[in-house]
């Protein structure tokens, strides 16, 4: 048999309002605890990204940016049945736990989520999250009822934190005391030179995009385009140089 060993058995059933709908999170939590050694909870996913009053289903896809910023690829894999089947067995024997939508077996009509994390020559077990246990099922059975003709797969990336920061998992923080998080953390955790620090806190720029300035580099989201970066030097020389050229121009003229 081929598993992911001490793979976490968590529950969606946390005391979060949104508990009955969280096996999402909750499976994402699974893959990620597993993944980085951190410890993670349903309700802590689901509030960083739709909210703490959110109450309704929710998509792994809404999740991806919030897997990047704890050093997390949540991306899925398209195919019918059998396809997903082979997909799941090669991603878990990479190290790579996964997460499948079957139709519910506790409430009609609806679907659920797990997280795949052990195989052998005839089954698929995965965690799930109701129950907060292992269920094995036929890779028969699994090309039948897997739902959507997509499963997401969880890698770990590497991440490189600036010597002297610190990061607990959710905010970077800088010897100076400012702080990165989200989308500029993880971005920052890419590689960075720990002595170009931040001189603010991320803020709005009042055009709906968000910046942070360091001491040699302006960090920039603009949403469609993402994190982008961009130096200061470089912007203070070109400046530089368009004033020079428009002192030329009023000398010709």
């Amino acid at each position: 048999m081929s598993q992911l060993n001490n793979f976490p058995m968590l529950s969606q059933r946390d005391g979060d309002v949104n508990s009955d709908y969280d096996c999402v999170p909750a499976s994402i939590a699974a893959c990620m605890e597993y993944l980085t050694g951190r410890h993670y909870t349903a309700s802590e996913i689901k509030d960083a990204v739709y909210g703490p009053g959110f109450v309704g289903g929710t998509s792994a896809e809404a999740y991806v940016e919030y897997c990047a910023g704890q050093g997390v690829k949540l991306y899925p894999l398209d195919g019918n049945g059998g396809q997903l089947v082979a997909d799941l067995r090669g991603a878990i024997a990479s190290g790579h736990p996964c997460l499948i939508t079957e139709p519910d077996p506790y409430a009609s009509g609806w679907t659920h989520v797990c997280a795949a994390y052990a195989f052998d020559s005839a089954s698929i077990t995965v965690m799930d999250p109701w129950i907060h246990a292992p269920v094995k099922k036929t890779d028969g059975q699994w090309v039948t009822q897997l739902q959507d003709n997509q499963i997401w797969v969880l890698e770990r990336t590497d991440m490189f934190v600036p010597t002297n920061w610190k990061d607990d998992g959710k905010t970077l923080t800088a010897p100076n005391g400012h702080t990165c998080r989200d989308g500029f953390r993880a971005k920052v955790l890419q590689g960075w030179e720990s002595s170009d620090m931040p001189v603010e806190e991320e803020h709005g720029t009042g055009t709906g995009e968000t910046q942070q300035t360091f001491e040699r580099t302006l960090l920039q989201w603009t949403g469609p385009e993402g994190v982008t970066v961009h130096s200061l030097a470089a912007d203070a020389q070109t400046a530089a140089l368009q004033n020079k050229l428009k002192q030329i121009a009023a000398l010709a003229s």
